[in-house]
Order: C-alpha cells, then sequence, then structure tokens
C-alpha cells in the first residue's frame, strides 16, 4: 500500500522539478533576449539568442511600451514528459524588461 502512494509522490516531485527548470530556463531566455534586443540588435538575432537559451517548443514575443522592451518567452510543459500525452500540460512564461541603450557616440 505504500508504494503505490511513494510512487505518486515521486511523480509529482519530478513534474515539480521540471517545471521548475523550465522556469528558469524561460526566464533566462527573456533576460537574454531582452538584453540583446536593448543594445540594438536586430529581431532575427534576439530571436536566435532567445531561442539557444529557452527549451523547445517555445514562443517568443518582443514588444514596446513606454519606451521600454519586453521580452516574453512562454512554453508548454509536460511534467512527466510526452509518453503520458494524456496528462495536462502546464505553461510557464518568463519576462523581462530593458530600457534601449544609447547609441554609442561617434568619435
Amino acid at each position: 500500500m505504500l508504494l503505490p502512494v511513494l510512487a505518486l509522490l515521486f511523480s509529482v516531485l519530478m513534474a515539480g522539478s521540471r517545471a521548475a527548470a523550465d522556469q528558469l530556463a524561460v526566464q533566462d531566455a527573456a533576460r537574454v533576449a531582452a538584453r540583446a534586443a536593448a543594445r540594438g540588435e536586430s529581431g532575427a538575432e534576439v530571436e536566435r539568442l532567445a531561442r539557444q537559451v529557452a527549451p523547445p517548443g517555445s514562443t517568443i514575443t518582443v514588444g514596446h511600451a513606454d519606451q521600454l522592451l519586453r521580452v516574453q518567452v512562454t512554453v508548454q510543459v509536460r511534467p512527466l514528459g510526452a509518453g503520458l500525452a494524456w496528462l495536462p500540460t502546464m505553461t510557464v512564461s518568463g519576462v523581462a524588461v530593458a530600457a534601449p541603450e544609447p547609441a554609442p557616440a561617434a568619435p
């Protein structure tokens, strides 16, 4: 009787750690992308840099509001892996905001 309870507890802990790891990854991806956008990198370069850090299947949105650059990275997480496709997914997202850096002064 104790074994099924332990298996369930282990599954919940694994799901939580997977979601937490993906949360950290999307937050890092948003931070990297916002920093690149603030430096004036092209939209394609900002997305490329974010995709290097973000989990596969992530959605990257870059926007402007109140003279700030806002990057949001979102991904659907299957906490227990693709093998259990019938279980619900979780959405994790990370947001970063940066002010555009001024262009370097000409010498």
